[in-house]
């Protein structure tokens, strides 16, 4: 039987070792990352007792700011659903688009128990390969970072070379 529930205690190395695993990243960056998130990082993991009863996906998810559309008076709170990973050995048994739908699920949610900003849930896959896979559970391809006006005819937005850049340009700039 599938159970997707929030991280708990007795299953945090188990949680650990899957992204470890799965992005190459070290235990010790990994719960750094959890720390700095603090109450703000909600840790999902699904566990399947027919197969054991240990982690065999999990996904992060975590406020990442607001989205303002020009044009349209109300801002988004975005959520991102991060770090999604499946255990090797459960991988094509559909685990990962159950952790996903979840979390999505769970940002839907604040939208019915809030009546401020609405939430929307957005991906951050580890690489551009995974837009496909997540496109049938209703994402789309959308890269938007940032909008800002800019008076031109300011002597010091002169020296301002701005471009358009890909995701994967991004991506490049991002781990430098």
């Amino acid at each position: 039987m599938i159970d997707i529930h929030e991280l708990r205690s007795t299953e945090k190395n188990s949680f650990i070792d899957l992204w470890s695993e799965t992005f190459g990243d070290s235990r010790e960056d990994i719960i750094e990352f959890c720390e700095n998130f603090g109450d703000d990082l909600k840790c999902f993991v699904l566990v399947d007792s027919e197969i054991g009863y240990d982690v065999l996906s999990s996904l992060t998810l975590f406020k990442m700011g607001k989205l303002f559309v020009p044009g349209i008076e109300e801002s988004f709170d975005i959520y991102i659903s991060y770090a999604i990973c499946t255990d090797k050995k459960a991988r094509g048994l559909g685990y990962g688009a159950a952790i996903t739908n979840f979390a999505s699920d769970y940002v839907g949610k604040m939208n019915i128990n809030s009546s401020s900003n609405m939430s929307l849930s957005a991906l951050s896959p580890a690489s551009e390969s995974l837009i496909d896979f997540y496109k049938p559970l209703g994402y789309d391809n959308f890269f938007f970072s940032e909008y800002k006006s800019l008076d031109v005819n300011r002597e010091s937005a002169k020296k301002i070379n701005l471009s358009v850049i890909s995701p994967e340009e991004y991506n490049k700039k991002r781990e430098q």
